[in-house]
């Protein structure tokens, strides 16, 4: 449930967990980890993750993304000794919070990662803050579905955050999980777009 992470650590523990492994075991590890002093520790976070936008592409908008996970990494080390002496860490609310904050800057994040291009970029995230882009116009009716949508999986994610997803499925009734897979395959077939492609097969 990477939705559901409270901070940026956590949220690469839970999202594509055989990449960030990887990139913890053969890169981070292999440049020293933590092991050679803060400074040392902020580089080579900022190498690993700007290493990990260019696995997905020779392109200025992946590194623009592993440049902002490397900093948001860098940022949270930074804090944590404040977020550790803290005992609202161990208050729902706070967490539910904490969790919010991470949810919304992954969202951003993920614009660079997901655009054609920086210009694309700029214009995707003008058309979020500000409501237009240059070639992006937002009605209501896109917005509040995108903010139902995207608060129906945060709060999916938060009650599921610390559940096993195999032991899930396996105490669901037969009935629901023919409902679901049924949902999903007709989601499939007529979800309209021209690329349906899963994006690792453009690189």
């Amino acid at each position: 449930m990477p939705y559901a992470a409270i901070g940026f650590s956590d949220f690469w523990r839970r999202w594509h967990i055989s990449l960030s492994s990887w990139l913890r075991d053969y890169l981070y590890i292999s440049l020293g980890g933590n092991r050679s002093g803060a400074l040392r520790t902020r580089i080579n976070l900022m190498i690993v993750m700007l290493l990990g936008g260019l696995w997905h592409g020779a392109a200025w908008q992946f590194v623009l993304w592993g440049g902002i996970h490397g900093l948001l990494l860098i940022a949270e080390r930074q804090m944590l000794p404040w977020i550790t002496a803290r005992t609202w860490r161990r208050n729902v609310v706070a967490r539910f919070a904490a969790a919010l904050a991470t949810f919304f800057t992954v969202c951003v994040a993920w614009v660079p990662f997901r655009a054609t291009s920086l210009v694309d970029t700029r214009d995707l995230l003008g058309a979020m803050f500000l409501g237009s882009g240059e070639n992006i116009e937002l009605g209501k009716q896109d917005v509040v579905l995108a903010m139902g949508v995207a608060g129906l999986l945060l709060v999916a994610q938060w009650v599921f955050r610390e559940q096993d997803v195999e032991k899930i499925w396996a105490h669901m009734p037969v009935a629901l999980r023919a409902v679901v897979l049924s949902v999903l395959l007709l989601a499939i077939i007529f979800i309209a777009g021209e690329d349906r492609a899963f994006i690792y097969f453009q690189f």
